[in-house]
């Protein structure tokens, strides 16, 4: 991206001079990265005409397309082999109106309208370039800049540091829609980003099952510059938060997802970035919430390159009679060409503040081997969004905020900055989840 985003800029010939040579000196450093695909004009300049009076708009769309052309004919002059895209979201050279059949778009009805996640469903877009949902920064970083009286969502220092006007009231409304509310200022963060977690893989998993009609998306935002609640996925101070960790999973390079259609039926797919064939086994688990089996199935799964197929469709009321009591726990290992992957997902049949979770029990035991840390966790009873932290101590974790079930344990690995013993590391040690997030 060309760094001009939701704002007007001059087009006078002496700042388009400026800005040719500031495009030209960029893309000359930058060109020779294999990583780059494409270069955009601008973020939402476009787009931004619309939002002032319609007496204004003539005169901006002038000053605009002179800007534009200027990023244009310097970016094709130093980089002819890649291709410009005017602006996002639009639909090519001089089409700036948003469409789902072409070019890209961006869709923020979830946050900025408070549509339920699974409003992702209902768009159908070929490439969605900008979506997003908020959380609270990781407590090591709260810890940094709010102590006291002040660890409260809504007292005057962390509604300071909440810069999206109404951002956490929709933070909460939305926790009632979906879950039980949580106990404490703690478990509120916690919760904050088990939700942004869950709106971002919801969209994610669903345009990815819709190649090649739907080809990319693109999550706002990476990262943070300063401790703020945002809808970034590592915060300031480096921390990730849970959105980090799920992203690993759902942009794995195989993936296994579900999703309850308007039919009420479970459509199971499997997606496949991979440039090879790949056949395996789908198992589909139903648990209750003991974590005993109610119904166990397998399925065959064969995958072209680079498709995604639908493995399964069943009714729900034939897998969840109840579909408060029990669960879905889908386990996916394709290989190919000596090459196998492996991925999991699970499914609740309705919101998880619907269904009486158990207290989880879960165990963990610390030791170091070879320098690096290894943390094994195991749960009388199915635990979901298990997520580790090491309070004072910046740590990134091989996996973290996951479903543990009884009888599977997990071994995460991690390495510290600075030396620590493990009996800092049983103190400073955080493990929650969601049945911990609050009380009955």
């Amino acid at each position: 991206d060309c760094m001009f985003a939701c704002s007007h800029y001059p087009s006078f010939p002496h700042f388009l001079g400026l800005v040719r040579e500031e495009i030209e000196y960029q893309v000359k450093r930058l060109r020779d990265h294999a990583s780059i695909a494409l270069w955009c004009g601008d973020n939402e300049v476009a787009r931004a005409i619309n939002w002032y009076p319609e007496e204004r708009r003539k005169f901006l769309t002038i000053n605009y397309d002179r800007l534009n052309r200027a990023i244009g004919e310097t970016v094709e002059k130093c980089d002819p082999t890649r291709t410009f895209w005017p602006s996002s979201p639009c639909n090519g050279p001089m089409d700036y109106d948003e469409s789902t059949l072409k070019g890209d778009m961006h869709y923020w009805l979830v946050w900025h309208s408070g549509k339920p996640f699974s409003a992702y469903y209902d768009v159908i877009p070929r490439f969605c370039s900008e979506f997003g949902y908020q959380s609270f920064p990781s407590l090591n970083s709260i810890d940094i800049y709010c102590a006291g009286r002040q660890r409260n969502v809504t007292s005057p220092l962390m509604e300071h540091h909440q810069r999206n006007n109404g951002g956490n009231s929709r933070i909460m409304e939305m926790f009632t829609r979906y879950f039980r509310f949580p106990t404490g200022f703690e478990n509120f963060i916690y919760l904050s980003q088990v939700q942004q977690a869950l709106a971002i893989k919801t969209g994610v998993e669903f345009w990815r099952h819709l190649k090649p009609v739907c080809m990319g998306t693109l999550y706002w935002q990476l990262n943070d510059n300063w401790p703020v609640a945002s809808w970034a996925s590592i915060d300031y101070y480096g921390n990730w938060k849970q959105l980090h960790y799920a992203a690993k999973r759902f942009y794995s390079p195989v993936v296994v997802t579900c999703f309850q259609n308007k039919e009420n039926k479970l459509e199971i797919w499997a997606t496949s970035d991979v440039q090879r064939e790949l056949k395996g086994t789908l198992k589909l688990s139903v648990l209750d919430f003991d974590g005993k089996a109610e119904k166990v199935l397998d399925f065959p799964v064969e995958l072209k390159p680079l498709e995604s197929v639908k493995v399964q469709e069943i009714g729900v009321p034939e897998l969840a009679p109840a579909v408060d009591k029990v669960f879905a726990f889908l386990e996916l290992e394709v290989s190919g060409d000596g090459e196998t992957y492996r991925h999991y997902n699970d499914h609740f049949f309705t919101e998880y503040k619907h269904c009486d979770l158990r207290e989880a029990g879960i165990d963990h035991s610390i030791e170091q081997r070879d320098g690096v840390w290894h943390l094994k966790l195991s749960s009388k009873f199915p635990a979901f969004f298990v997520f580790a932290e090491l309070r004072g101590v910046p740590a990134v974790f091989s996996d973290n905020s996951f479903t543990l079930l009884p009888g599977q344990p997990r071994e995460l690995t991690f390495r510290t900055d600075s030396p620590v013993t493990r009996e800092e590391l049983e103190r400073i040690l955080s493990i929650r989840d969601l049945r911990g997030s609050y009380t009955e």
